[in-house]
């Protein structure tokens, strides 16, 4: 099964985060999204329902809004050496 985010194809590659190809996966997949957002772009996560303001210079993904809690946006981001923060009205 494949899908289609913009040009970023996902198919079964492994996306656990719990192992470390996961996680390396994770992290490329990631890493290719930013890429193609601009400087203090606002991204969404629809599986969570997720609002995430990107600072590519400061290289801080601020979460503005949040649905349901999805711990593995934190791993990955920290996992690149970013910095997620969180407004007030999400936590």
């Amino acid at each position: 099964m494949t899908f289609l985010y913009g040009d970023l194809t996902l198919n079964q590659t492994n996306y656990d985060l719990n192992t470390h190809e996961g996680m390396e996966n994770s992290k490329h997949w990631l890493s290719r999204v930013l890429t193609s957002l601009s400087d203090n772009a606002t991204w969404v996560i629809p599986r969570s329902s997720t609002v995430v303001r990107i600072n590519k210079s400061k290289k801080t993904a601020t979460v503005v809004h949040q649905d349901l809690p999805d711990v593995s946006i934190e791993l990955v981001f920290e996992a690149l050496g970013w910095t997620i923060e969180y407004t007030d009205s999400t936590r």
